[in-house]
């Protein structure tokens, strides 16, 4: 590997390159990860009991501690509550690269995303070749439903996705891709005909309905519903980003924004509040969302033989350490969300959990849950077997990354580290990306201590350091930025919403970015 352009940022150096004797000591060469995991079937299956049903609901940009279980005791989601005393809860889900299509690309293939096509936003999923997480559930005999944002289409956003190879394994399919109107009149779904179909409620209602109807006609079959609910992201406007224009009243005035108490980390002032109030409302309502789910599953007495999965694509900072990017970045705020996974018959129930699991690691855990093997191909680890086995320390690392700016990093139980991005004035646009970042979490719950190149803690930086070269070499990752992958890929660096192509950017290449960009690439990266 040639020397990272991104090490010349800081006094950050590359002191280790490892062989593959080192990735085998790492466990980094194995396709399926740490673990190959157990053969679930004997504890969940048997020949009078049915095969389990699946629940995998997550919303957008909601942040581990924006819950009640999580201990925010401001929080009013009472039945997000209730289900985490069925579930394990998990206090170290990341998300590996926090922005949302990649996390789709990474959840719905198990594949790194210069792998899966999905290193950015409005890139088009790679086909899948029936691998997808939905293609290996159809062909274990699950009937397989998706609804709400979708965001892997790639282009212009304000398009169905038509039947076939784009919708990856769904045969129920109801979506509007990526729209940020959540209200009554305003938010839809694409019907079959490819015309726009309006909900009179809030869109997580209309879309919970939705999914409720899937689950009652699938009832007497092993079925899998997908729900993904906008909120609470906040809502792009032309004064700047907006959280309260996305809630509907009845939660809006479950809150006092003068009375909500904000993170440590954050600047208190009037906008921040704001943000607070209407993202508080929206989790809120996202909450009263998950009940309807929760009561069709115990109405058709299907509650005991389901996973349900609740989690999140990304956080949010909510103006956490100064940044001003909601996501994005390698902090908390950004990358570590929430995770309950409710076993059938409430296996573990009302447990904790340790474990790291990244976005790539997912697919092959759920897949290893419901008894079924995970494809060969994919990059996350299956930890199926350590979930219901209680098992906390096969994990040693996640990885991070981002490509626009270019930043890498690794989160583990006790630090999260990063290095790339942007150095700029505090305060100024380019700001919110700089990454070079070393925090002690143990110590530093809201990582207010920033101890990149602190000489304290030179030992530890150098370790973490190593173990994030170890990630780069193991995907082959130059430490591309997007503008590199979009020159070599497309000769243009615009990766606009509407001005890349109406088929998205990876349509025209047709193969992983990882195959063009070591087959063009010439001297050092950028």
């Amino acid at each position: 590997m040639k020397d990272l352009a991104i090490f010349k940022h800081s006094n950050d150096k590359l002191k280790f390159k490892p062989g593959r004797r080192e990735f085998l000591k790492a466990g980094l060469l194995t396709s399926t990860g740490i673990l190959a995991g157990c053969n679930l079937d004997s504890l969940f299956q048997s020949k009078s009991k049915p095969k389990p049903n699946l629940l995998f609901v997550f919303s957008d940009q909601q942040s581990r501690d924006m819950l009640g279980c999580y201990g925010n005791q401001q929080l009013i989601t009472p039945n997000i509550d209730t289900c985490a005393q069925d579930s394990i809860r998990f206090n170290h889900c990341v998300s590996s690269q926090p922005v949302c299509t990649p996390y789709r690309g990474m959840l719905m293939t198990g594949r790194h995303p210069l792998y899966n096509g999905c290193f950015s936003n409005d890139i088009q999923l790679l086909k899948t070749n029936g691998n997808s997480f939905a293609e290996v559930l159809k062909k274990n005999g699950y009937r397989t439903g998706y609804f709400g944002k979708w965001h892997l289409y790639g282009g212009d956003r304000n398009r169905p996705i038509p039947q076939g190879e784009h919708r990856h394994g769904f045969d129920v399919f109801k979506t509007n891709n990526c729209d940020m109107n959540y209200l009554p009149g305003d938010c839809f779904y694409w019907d079959e005909n490819g015309k726009k179909q309006f909900f009179d409620e809030w869109e997580p209602f209309g879309q919970t309905r939705q999914a409720c109807n899937f689950i009652k006609e699938n009832n007497k079959k092993p079925f899998a519903a997908f729900v993904s609910w906008h909120p609470p992201h906040h809502i792009d406007t032309e004064t700047g980003i907006n959280y309260t224009n996305g809630a509907i009243k009845e939660m809006l005035d479950l809150y006092d924004p003068e009375q909500i108490k904000l993170r440590p980390n954050v600047e208190d002032n009037p906008e921040i509040r704001k943000y607070y109030h209407g993202h508080m409302a929206m989790i809120s309502g996202v909450d009263k969302a998950f009940a309807m789910l929760i009561e069709q599953l115990k109405k058709l007495n299907l509650y005991d033989n389901t996973i349900v999965v609740f989690t999140a694509d990304h956080g949010d900072m909510l103006g956490s350490n100064g940044r001003l990017s909601p996501k994005s970045c390698p902090e908390r705020g950004s990358v570590n969300v929430p995770l309950l996974i409710k076993l059938p018959e409430s296996y573990r129930s009302g447990t904790t959990s340790d474990l790291l699991i990244g976005s790539m690691d997912m697919m092959p855990s759920i897949l290893s849950l419901l008894g079924i093997s995970p494809p060969k191909n994919i990059h996350g680890n299956n930890l199926g077997g350590d979930i219901v086995q209680g098992k906390e320390d096969t994990v040693e690392s996640i990885p991070l990354m981002y490509f626009a700016p270019a930043w890498r990093g690794v989160y583990t139980k006790q630090y999260t580290y990063a290095v790339g991005g942007t150095w700029a004035p505090a305060g100024s646009p380019q700001e919110a990306f700089s990454a070079n970042v070393l925090y002690d979490k143990t110590n530093d719950q809201y990582e207010m201590n920033n101890r990149f190149n602190d000489p304290d803690f030179k030992n530890i930086q150098e370790h973490l350091s190593n173990m994030s070269m170890k990630w780069l070499y193991r995907f082959g990752d130059e430490f591309w930025h997007e503008k590199y992958i979009l020159k070599k890929l497309m000769n243009t660096e615009d990766i606009g919403f509407f001005k890349s192509g109406e088929d998205g950017i990876m349509t025209m290449a047709g193969t992983m970015p990882i195959d063009i960009l070591k087959a063009k690439m010439q001297g050092s990266v950028i």
